[in-house]
């Protein structure tokens, strides 16, 4: 130590101020910098993390629900009695078989009615039997097969595979299940396919690689590199033995990344462990917090250099004023955000200092705008399901009603009430058609027939006191949109307008193209309404509440559209007291926006 003092003082003043700046100030804060850059990374990280664990959560839901309903089909094709017949029956010939298996067609309703549902084999034990639709005789090759055999040591206990399909080759994830008849038999296997697709909807909006496999191992469904049916590269380093969050830091694809990795059992299979491993790049997620601490450490090296020029004058106002600076960088990687907005002076401390500050600042910012976004999905879904559940909870059994409106028809025909049979066959088509179209996509003629049955009905409700036209500009035809929105709106027009209205009332229905809009127009010369109520009117429809019972159709298809296509479209209204009310409904004329409608341009 001695020697060390004795050398210092043998160096110049400028040797020595610098040898004292080097040690004082430029090793703290290139420590402290580097210390609130791992911390801010390892924030960063951290709600990453927390992110992909609350994805996980839904994916597993949505899996499970998946499961389930495959599941379901499993145990309703385990008591069918269809099947145990088939599976059973002594066949004569090869016409017999056919035969049989054409009017026994056990699996279509499922294969049609569940989109899960990518196949469904049956391997049979009957001798009788030849391979037939879904049907595939059982050989000593595929009872000497893995999962056959796990299927027979289960013994009826639903199991979960990754099987290849002897006929297309293609591997999948796979429902197996011994069937046995009334009496204990054994009579075959039955394999449910689960479709890549539905998989793939699943995992389609993951903002990192996520990987799927069966029992640590087999890989059954990745977007990546891996292959399906190869082994997971990393999760066989590890043992999970029950139903657990693993977080690990690894190499994948030659680079170093956060694993998160969830393990569960899909419901009623406690033999079959289901891992989903999402893979966050370490040097993605912190590529940005890099960016900014470069900038910062820039800033301060620049600022270091300019004060060696001055350090004789600087040296006594330097240590207090740092310490400010370094207290500021510790409160915000401890993860205080309540500094200071500023200090005093005005040189490169203080612009360090009010770089620390906006760094502190976009921090926060770029919090709230991850939790506002969220805030807003989750307040978006909720909107949704409501507008759903009062959409649903508005309908009837349609095909009660239209069974019991076809008997009222045939009745009508048979005592000669025509008018009486037109109407409830108008009807009984509307139904007919709203049941059809609940949920999927319709082209605009279609909709645009549902409203032309809907006008013929009052038509011959009110005889010669209404009229009705409809005008479509060319090539609009095949646009395809959300169904039932333009009749409610018909259906106030006949309500609040022409129903009051002595005089002759029309209808005009005019579609056609305005820019980037397709406007659908419905005007009737109707009562109108005055500007107040029309007012009222407008501020009831766009509220995201109110239950004002002369409102509530159009504030539906508002909602809707606004759930559908975006903020930007919608209705509006014009109306004159006594002359009449207009009411477009603007919806986009191109694909894009908030939903998947095709359209074309008309």
């Amino acid at each position: 130590m001695r020697r060390i003092c004795i050398s210092f003082n043998n160096f110049k003043i400028r040797h020595k101020l610098l040898s004292i700046y080097s040690l004082v100030v430029v090793l703290p804060i290139v420590g402290v910098g580097t210390y609130l850059k791992k911390e801010v990374q390892n924030i960063i990280i951290k709600q990453v993390v927390q992110e992909t664990t609350v994805n996980m959560d839904r994916i597993e839901e949505r899996l499970n629900n998946l499961f389930d309903r495959i599941v379901q089909v499993a145990d309703l094709l385990t008591i069918n009695e269809d099947l145990q017949f088939l599976a059973s029956y002594e066949y004569d010939n090869s016409l017999a078989i056919f035969n049989m298996h054409r009017e026994h067609r056990v699996f279509d309703e499922f294969l049609t009615h569940y989109e899960e549902i990518s196949g469904i084999r049956f391997y049979s034990l009957n001798a009788t039997l030849l391979n037939v639709g879904s049907f595939v005789r059982m050989t000593a090759e595929i009872m000497a097969e893995d999962w056959f055999q796990e299927a027979v040591a289960r013994d009826g206990r639903v199991s979960w595979v990754l099987k290849t399909d002897e006929f297309t080759g293609i591997d999948y994830f796979t429902l197996i299940r011994l069937i046995k008849d009334l009496d204990g038999n054994s009579l075959g296997v039955l394999n449910i396919y689960i479709s890549s697709t539905q998989l793939k909807t699943i995992f389609q909006d993951e903002p990192y690689e996520v990987i799927m496999s069966l029992n640590h191992e087999t890989i059954i469904f990745h977007e990546g590199e891996l292959r399906i049916g190869e082994t997971v590269p990393f999760i066989h380093k590890i043992k999970m033995e029950e139903a657990v969050d693993y977080l690990m830091t690894d190499y994948y694809a030659d680079r170093k990344v956060k694993i998160n990795l969830r393990q569960f059992n899909p419901h009623r299979v406690l033999d079959s462990d289901v891992q989903i491993a999402t893979i966050i790049p370490i040097e993605y997620v912190t590529r940005e917090v890099n960016r900014v601490m470069q900038n910062v450490f820039l800033v301060v090296s620049v600022c270091l250099m300019a004060s060696l020029v001055l350090i004789l004058w600087f040296i006594k106002t330097f240590n207090d004023r740092i310490s400010l600076l370094k207290h500021g960088m510790d409160q915000v990687a401890s993860g205080n955000f309540t500094i200071k907005p500023s200090i005093s002076g005005n040189d490169e401390i203080k612009a360090i200092y009010h770089k620390l500050y906006e760094t502190m600042m976009s921090i926060q910012r770029l919090m709230r705008e991850i939790y506002m976004e969220k805030v807003q999905s989750e307040t978006w879904k909720v909107r949704q399901k409501e507008s759903e559940f009062k959409w649903l909870a508005s309908q009837i059994n349609p095909h009660f009603l239209y069974n019991t409106l076809e008997m009222i028809r045939v009745k009508a025909i048979k005592n000669q009430g025509q008018d009486i049979a037109q109407i409830v066959k108008l009807l009984s088509k509307l139904l007919r058609r709203s049941l059809e179209s609940q949920d999927q996509l319709i082209p605009l003629k279609k909709e645009i027939e549902f409203i032309e049955m809907y006008l013929q009905i009052q038509k011959l409700r009110f005889k010669d006191k209404i009229d009705y036209f409809v005008e479509m500009e060319a090539g609009c035809e095949t646009y395809e949109m959300i169904p039932l929105l333009i009749q409610p709106i018909v259906e106030n027009a006949f309500i609040h307008g022409i129903e009051l209205k002595e005089e002759r009332g029309e209808i005009l229905i005019s579609i056609y193209k305005i820019r980037d809009s397709l406007v659908i127009e419905v005007k009737d010369n109707g009562m109108g309404m005055e500007t107040d109520r029309l007012d009222e009117l407008h501020r009831t429809i766009n509220q995201s509440n109110g239950n004002d019972s002369n409102s509530i159709g159009l504030k539906n298809v508002q909602q809707r559209i606004k759930l559908a296509y975006g903020s930007a479209h919608g209705i509006r209204i014009e109306s004159q007291k006594q002359k009449g009310t207009t009411v477009f409904i603007y919806l986009p004329s191109v694909l894009g926006g908030k939903t998947d409608a095709k359209s074309t341009n008309c």
